[in-house]
């Protein structure tokens, strides 16, 4: 269990800000970003 990733989904309308959080992600294995998305899930 202590080798399991956290995953995420960042959501935001701004692209920059998505790169930004996946940036300060990157250097930390234990979080795994699965979906980005920058317009409104329907």
């Amino acid at each position: 269990m202590k080798n399991e990733k956290i995953r995420l989904a960042v959501v935001d309308d701004h692209q920059i800000v998505i790169d930004g959080l996946k940036s300060l992600l990157h250097g930390h294995e234990q979080f795994e970003v699965l979906i980005e998305c920058t317009q409104p899930l329907t």
